[in-house]
């Protein structure tokens, strides 16, 4: 089985074939011809592609060279892709594909020109500007539903996130597995800077998409160290309205709990101080100290025996006062 994503970098090693003969499936004529195809700073014309695919199949060879024997193929699977078919050798693509819609679609996809969104992952600013003047349709997305600006923030050019902003890509566009640019930018390459770059031309934080979403805080919160960096983001994801104590929270979780399951003083400090409760309770009745102690994090429960026992004694010296 093959997975096969035609916007990514990854190289796929491909087997020399056993009889000189033998046809090349469209998807090993695809891979051989990758590197040759993907120049980062050239525009291709129709012309220039058209010599360099000479060895891919065209769509009306397809149906005599795929067959029980061929290649199989899976194309990338995020889940409720277009583009995730379960379709193998053992199944005739010969009298299969009149009938299913598609494996055709899947096909023409191997065609297809995307070269919009392949400028934004590689973080070509100066091809995006080209393609902006020319007119191309700036809000298109690929197969997994992402946008240019999905691409561009995994690739770290400010210059290029910056200018798809400008010109008006959306921000809050969902991917097909719910993530916007700014969830994706926080889970891959968490940057100050180009969350607030988004924050600033309209991107939010999205609400909770079903019961068992534990939303952008609590995801992100869980895969911090935290840096500095990761830190000014809890900040700045709180001010933009983030939920810290998110009563709604799958199993009643917070971002604390989890903090304190991995034993994560500084982030247990970090949460504390931007207003988490330290007496929420999760689905077993836990709270993050209760959670820490579950967990047999000895310095994670020191600390926030030692928070709460500063929380009560500043609590009784309020009353005293006011008494």
């Amino acid at each position: 089985m093959v997975d096969i994503n035609l916007q990514s970098d990854n190289e796929i090693p491909i087997a020399d074939n056993d009889t000189e003969n033998e046809p090349e499936s469209i998807v090993i004529a695809y891979l051989r011809n990758k590197d040759t195809l993907r120049e980062n700073d050239e525009i291709f014309t129709t012309r220039k592609k058209s010599s360099l695919l000479e060895n891919v199949p065209k769509m009306e060879t397809i149906l005599e060279e795929l067959s029980e024997n061929s290649l199989d193929v899976h194309i990338p699977s995020y889940p409720g892709s277009p583009r995730s078919l379960n379709v193998g050798s053992g199944t005739s693509y010969t009298s299969d594909i009149h009938q299913d819609s598609r494996i055709k679609e899947a096909i023409e996809f191997l065609h297809q020109d995307k070269e919009f969104l392949v400028a934004a992952e590689i973080g070509n600013d100066n091809l995006l500007a080209i393609y902006i003047r020319r007119g191309f349709a700036i809000q298109q997305v690929d197969h997994l539903g992402r946008n240019a600006l999905h691409l561009a923030v995994c690739s770290g050019n400010l210059r290029a996130i910056k200018l798809l902003l400008d010109s008006g890509v959306d921000p809050n566009v969902k991917d097909n597995v719910g993530m916007t640019p700014l969830s994706l930018s926080l889970m891959r390459r968490p940057s100050l800077l180009v969350a607030s770059f988004l924050f600033d031309h309209g991107a939010r934080i999205m609400q909770r998409s079903n019961p068992m979403d534990t939303g952008l805080f609590i995801q992100f919160a869980m895969m911090c160290t935290p840096t500095l960096e990761e830190q000014n983001i809890l900040r700045l994801l709180v001010y933009k309205g983030a939920v810290i104590n998110d009563p709604y929270a799958p199993g009643g979780r917070q971002a604390l709990h989890f903090a304190a399951m991995s034993n994560n003083i500084t982030l247990i400090k970090i949460l504390v101080k931007l207003g988490a409760d330290m007496y929420m309770t999760n689905h077993r009745n836990e709270t993050p100290k209760d959670t820490a102690a579950t967990f047999k994090c000895k310095e994670a429960y020191e600390l926030l025996l030692q928070l709460e026992d500063k929380e009560l004694t500043i609590s009784n010296s309020s009353t005293t006062f006011n008494w």
